[in-house]
C-alpha cells in the first residue's frame, strides 16, 4: 500500500523518475522486440512506490545530515570558514525539507512541519550572521558536540524506536505519548554533554538552545498540558510493544529523522485550529 502522500507530490516525484523509465525501457527494447502491455501497470505501481520511497529514504537521510551528531551527519565548524561552509549545507538542506513538506505531507503532519522548518530557519539565520553573539557561542561549544556526538546519536536512534511503538498506541494517547517520550531526548542530551563530554555549563546552554531549534518548539505547539514539568506523563501508562510477525518485530521506517517518525505518528489527525 502507498503511504499517504498527496497525489501532487507523488506526480511530481514520477516526473522526475519518468526520464529514467524511458531510458531503461529503450534499453530493453534493445535486447527483445517482444510486444505487450500486460505488465506497464503494474510496472507502473512499482515505479511510484519505489518513487515514494526513494523520496522519503532522501528527506530522511538530510535529517540525519542537518542534526550535527552521528557518523552520516554534517561535521559541526570549528571556525568562520568552516561555519560558512556549514551554513551553506544547512540551509540548502532545510529547503529540501521545506519543498518536500510543501509537496508531500497533509494536515497535522504538515502543520507540525511547517513549524519545524519555520524555527531551524531562524535559529540557522542567528546562527550564520557573520560575527554575532549566536555565532561565536556556536563556534565555542562545538568541541562539546563533536566529543558528544556518538552520546546523542544513541539517544536520537533510542528515541525514534520508543516512537515507533507509538504508532500502535490508541489515537487519543498518540500526541501525548510523543510530547512525553520527546522529554526524555532532552535528558539524555543533557546527561551526554555533561557526564560523558564533559561539556561546560555554557556549552551545554548552547546544546539546549540547538535542542529547541529542532523538534521541541514544533512539538510545544501541540502538548498543550502535556508540558515538561507536568505529572500527566507518569498517568499515561506504560507503552504498548511493537507487535511482531512470523516472528519478527516490527522495525521503524526512519532511521535518522525523529521528525519523519513523529509526522508517522501525527498522519491521521487534522490541523489544529489557531484561532482563538
Amino acid at each position: 500500500m502507498l503511504p499517504k502522500l498527496s497525489r501532487f507530490c507523488i506526480v511530481a516525484i514520477m516526473v522526475i523518475l519518468l526520464f529514467e523509465m524511458n531510458i531503461i525501457e529503450a534499453r530493453r527494447s534493445k535486447h527483445s522486440k517482444r510486444g505487450g502491455s500486460s505488465s506497464s501497470s503494474s510496472s507502473s505501481v512499482v515505479v511510484v512506490e519505489a518513487a515514494v520511497t526513494t523520496a522519503e529514504g532522501e528527506v530522511d537521510t538530510v535529517f540525519g545530515r542537518i542534526s550535527g551528531y552521528g557518523n552520516v551527519s554534517r561535521p559541526f565548524p570549528t571556525n568562520q570558514q568552516e561555519l560558512n561552509d556549514y551554513c551553506k549545507g544547512q540551509f540548502s538542506d532545510i529547503r529540501l525539507i521545506e519543498s518536500y513538506a510543501k509537496r508531500c505531507q497533509h494536515g497535522l503532519p504538515k502543520q507540525y512541519f511547517n513549524i519545524l522548518v519555520y524555527t531551524i530557519k531562524g535559529s540557522m539565520s542567528r546562527i550564520c550572521k557573520k560575527n554575532s553573539k549566536k555565532a561565536r557561542q556556536f563556534l565555542s561549544a562545538s568541541g562539546c558536540i563533536r566529543r558528544a556526538s556518538e552520546h546523542f546519536d544513541q539517544c536520537h536512534r533510542n528515541l525514534i524506536q520508543r516512537l515507533h511503538r507509538i504508532k500502535f498506541s490508541e489515537n487519543k494517547k498518540k500526541i501525548p505519548y510523543t510530547c512525553c517520550e520527546y522529554y526524555t531526548l532532552r535528558k539524555c542530551f543533557q546527561d551526554g554533554g555533561r557526564n560523558e563530554a564533559k561539556c561546560s555549563d555554557k556549552e551545554m546552554e548552547t546544546v539546549e538552545e540547538l535542542i529547541e531549534s529542532t523538534s521541541s518548539n514544533a512539538l510545544n505547539f501541540f502538548c498543550g498540558e502535556y508540558a515538561e514539568d507536568s505529572d500527566k506523563c507518569e498517568k499515561l501508562g506504560p507503552m504498548p510493544e511493537v507487535p511482531s510477525k512470523s516472528g519478527r518485530k516490527s522495525r521503524p521506517k526512519y532511521l535518522r529523522s525523529i521528525s519523519l517518525t513523529v509526522a508517522e505518528i501525527f498522519d491521521t489527525f487534522p490541523e489544529i485550529s489557531t484561532r482563538t
